[in-house]
């Protein structure tokens, strides 16, 4: 089991991401390998949309962020889904792909 402290961080801009968070300061908060949790409408079914993951400042070679706490709304303690794909993602243990065990680059 990977040991971490996720948590879902909710920004005032609305943006929502899973992430480690380090350091939860007074004034700012410090956490590495963020990822974005995205909401996707699903047409056929619009009461039912279907929730998906992806990179957070994809452009950045940086894995680690701190960010003042005014830009944020609200920080909560995900549910277990959330945490286990969240380690899923950031997992060192070998994942398989079409038979080959190939290791996660996450």
């Amino acid at each position: 089991m990977v040991k971490t402290n996720v948590k879902l961080i909710r920004f005032v801009s609305s943006e929502e991401i899973l992430a480690d968070v380090i350091d939860d300061g007074l004034l700012k908060i410090r956490f590495k390998k963020p990822i974005q949790v995205v909401m996707i409408p699903n047409r056929s079914s619009p009461e039912n949309p279907t929730i998906g993951f992806g990179p957070w400042c994809q452009f950045s070679a940086d894995d680690s962020f701190e960010v003042d706490k005014s830009h944020i709304l609200v920080i909560m303690t995900p549910i277990k889904e959330f945490v286990d794909q969240y380690n899923s993602v950031h997992s060192p243990i070998l994942s398989q792909q079409k038979g080959l065990l190939l290791p996660n680059r996450g």
